[in-house]
């Protein structure tokens, strides 16, 4: 066994070069680190360095290559994608990191379902509420000149929403982060969130930062709900933009919501809380 020491923890964000779109793992890096750091214990960030004396919590797994280098290493993988048979990266080198893992864990209970199939110690982690990552100033309902933003890839079946949509001031963002994409936020009336497989697994990358930030927000319902105790908007795939188009006719309600849905989970879904029960279960 290696000589780790388990009070010390490395959060390795995998960063190839000239690869912006990890940068869509950004906040859940943060949100890690601040998790920790409530709990007293030690963390640091690096890009793709990884540390022998500390265990590795991985950020972006999929975007890894696997080498003997591996074995030198104590590493967890947060797993943060929709596992589908259509992922490209879904390979024998994504199963082979995973399962060489010390643990893996996992934002969704289907991919832990999925993952488990393949001798993966896969956990269940979901994505909550940190203070600190309030960052959004929202401007005044009646001062937002946006009405509906979506960002992230598009494919068939976004944009089939998407162009539904046509009638009201819709902004659609790719490959745009951090501050950028905050301040189109901060002016946009709904956050729209469309899933991308059929496999409906919720995007709670997406959903945990804006919940965390009082946005309003219309997502397809799931095949899962990882946020049982928030009475969110949810829409089935052909009445989205029947929603969106109830809700912009309803700033009051608007406005409602997304504070109510903020305090739902700020109060119920406290990062710290879940990272805990985990930790508590390593034994190195």
């Amino acid at each position: 066994m290696l000589a780790v020491n388990k009070n010390k923890f490395r959060i390795v964000q995998i960063s190839p070069v000239e690869y912006i779109h990890s940068q869509c793992f950004d906040e859940v890096v943060l949100l890690l680190k601040y998790a920790f750091e409530s709990l007293g214990i030690d963390c640091d960030l690096s890009k793709n360095i990884f540390d022998e004396n500390k265990i590795n919590i991985v950020v972006g797994s999929n975007l890894l290559k696997y080498s003997d280098s591996l074995k030198n290493f104590i590493y967890i993988p947060f797993q943060l994608e929709q596992i589908s048979k259509n992922s490209p990266w879904f390979n024998e080198n994504f199963i082979k990191i995973m399962q060489n893992a010390y643990e893996v864990w996992d934002y969704s209970i289907e991919n832990v379902n999925t993952l488990q199939k393949f001798s993966v110690k896969a956990k269940y982690l979901p994505l909550g509420y940190n203070e600190r990552l309030e960052r959004i100033k929202h401007l005044k309902i009646n001062d937002k000149n946006i009405d509906i933003l979506f960002y992230g890839s598009v494919n068939e079946r976004r944009k089939k929403v998407l162009d539904e949509l046509n009638n009201f001031n819709v902004k659609i963002l790719f490959g745009v982060y951090g501050a950028e994409r905050d301040a189109y936020i901060a002016k946009s009336k709904i956050l729209i969130n469309i899933h991308y497989y059929e496999t409906k697994i919720f995007e709670s990358v997406r959903i945990s930062y804006l919940l965390n930030n009082r946005c309003f927000i219309i997502s397809e319902e799931s095949i899962e709900n990882p946020y049982k105790d928030i009475d969110l908007v949810v829409a089935p795939y052909e009445k989205i933009v029947e929603f969106c188009r109830f809700y912009l006719s309803r700033a009051d309600l608007i406005e409602k919501k997304r504070n109510e849905n903020y305090e739902q989970f700020k109060t119920k879904y406290y990062m710290s809380n879940f990272l805990n029960q985990l930790l508590a279960d390593i034994k190195i």
